[in-house]
């Protein structure tokens, strides 16, 4: 698909979004590229093939439930482990599934298709950064495990030795049960008296690397993207910078190349 008609689908379907949340009680932001290019472009990165958003985990399990309830109207729909068997990822995506659209790493697998954007939770993880590091390493473990599981992540030696041993657990525990032990290992500090911020754990960018402050987390403001009006941290300055360094400054040429979609 042209990149340009990809943005224009996406743009749409992030204003359907945003009116679900704003009707909803649901407070999101742009987090990664797409708070990047808000910023920098006043919309899309011009060579950003996606779409990602957070919200805090409380927000993001009351846009699951919507979903559950019947309440998200055909042709979108809310993939995540629960709604579609095929989909392992510990984020959930909006998918419209009325506009054909095939992601490059999902061309053999047998997930819900289409035009989407990408959800995901923030949770807490303390500032002790033994015990953050531990929760980062129980997060990978068990979310190498899940992914391998439904073929989203192949079997490698070169990657770290925790994302491997799962090849060798003796329980083999169940599809269902190691869900329930990522998800579980990605809020444990959620309702914990220990000093944290809010944190993307399945953030690309690696540790601790998307951070919004527990102060700031619900400090939002609106700002154009496209033809939208959407919602991003106050504190953007701030979490771009811990991101990209002087994120104002453009990528080497052959760096600006989109990296999700099929036809590039």
């Amino acid at each position: 698909m042209d990149l340009k008609l990809l943005q224009k689908h996406e743009t749409e379907l992030l204003g359907f979004f945003d009116e679900l949340c704003a009707t909803n009680g649901i407070k999101y932001f742009l987090i990664g590229g797409s708070l990047l290019g808000a910023i920098r472009h006043h919309g899309f990165i011009p060579w950003d093939d996606d779409l990602d958003v957070g919200m805090k985990r409380a927000d993001y399990d009351k846009l699951n439930r919507l979903a559950l309830d019947g309440k998200i109207p055909l042709p979108y729909f809310l993939d995540t482990p629960i709604s579609d068997p095929a989909y392992s990822l510990s984020f959930m995506k909006v998918i419209n599934t009325s506009i054909p659209f095939v992601e490059e790493r999902t061309k053999k697998l047998k997930n819900i298709k289409g035009i989407y954007l990408d959800v995901f939770p923030f949770d807490i993880m303390p500032d002790n950064n033994i015990l953050a590091h531990k929760q980062d390493i129980q997060y990978r473990y068990y979310n190498n495990y899940v992914e391998r599981l439904r073929g989203w992540r192949k079997y490698s030696w070169k990657s770290n030795l925790i994302a491997n041993i799962h090849r060798f657990d003796p329980r083999k525990p169940s599809y269902s049960e190691l869900l329930k032990k990522r998800r579980s290992v990605m809020e444990q500090y959620n309702n914990s008296p220990l000093k944290g911020n809010y944190y993307n754990i399945s953030s690309q960018y690696g540790f601790k690397r998307e951070k919004i402050s527990f102060a700031e987390i619900d400090n939002l403001i609106r700002v154009p993207f496209e033809t939208l009006m959407v919602s991003i941290p106050d504190d953007y300055d701030n979490i771009l910078t811990t991101q990209y360094g002087n994120y104002m400054q453009l990528p080497p040429e052959a760096d600006r190349i989109p990296k999700h979609s099929e036809d590039k």
